[in-house]
Order: structure tokens, then C-alpha cells, then sequence
């Protein structure tokens, strides 16, 4: 958000957009992990997905037509976000598929 203009961002994407977002991202992603944590894995499961599928619109960057020149700091912020988004899509369907393993036995 310290350099949202240098960013390639749609014309109509404003930086209080974007907080926006966030207000509503980061919730989703505490109450998924709270819901999985009380034994609701399943409904936690797929609010955990949610939240990593929107970690992943940071990719959107690379769809923007624009001059602006990005940053190898712009380049590693995007990716580092998608990345954990990511792991964590990776992570949670691990820890289902092993604890599907563990409820058959």
C-alpha cells in the first residue's frame, strides 16, 4: 500500500480498495482456522481455501497492461503471497487426506 502507485493496477482499483479487501480477507482467514480448530474441519477447510484463492489475486499484477517498471521487491512481494497461498492450499488438503487416512483405521 506504501507504493500502490507504482504498482500496475486497473484504473478503477483504489488503495482504499484494497484495504478494503483486506478487512474482508483477514477475517475469512481467522475464522477458517478457528472453525477447522473446533472440529469442523470440513466447513474450515473450505474457508481456508477461500482465503488462500484470494491471497492468490495478487497474481493479477501480471495481467495488467502498464508501463510502470516493477521492483524485484514488487516481483518477490507477489510471490512470496502466492506462494503462501500456495502452501497453504497444499497444507490443508495434506492434513484432510491424512485425517480421512487416520478415520478409516
Amino acid at each position: 500500500m506504501v507504493h500502490f502507485d507504482h504498482y500496475p493496477e486497473p484504473d478503477w482499483l483504489s488503495p482504499q480498495l484494497v484495504d478494503a479487501f483486506w478487512f474482508v480477507m483477514t477475517p475469512i482467514g481467522i475464522y477458517g482456522l478457528i472453525v477447522a480448530v473446533k472440529s469442523q474441519m470440513t466447513k474450515g477447510r473450505w474457508w481456508l481455501y477461500l482465503y488462500a484463492l484470494m491471497g492468490l489475486l495478487s497474481l493479477l499484477h501480471y495481467n495488467i497492461e502498464t508501463d510502470n517498471i516493477m521492483t524485484v521487491t514488487m516481483h518477490s512481494l507477489i510471490w512470496f503471497q502466492a506462494i503462501c497461498a500456495f502452501w497453504l492450499i497444499g497444507y490443508v488438503t495434506m492434513y484432510f487426506k491424512n485425517k480421512s487416512k487416520h478415520q478409516e483405521h
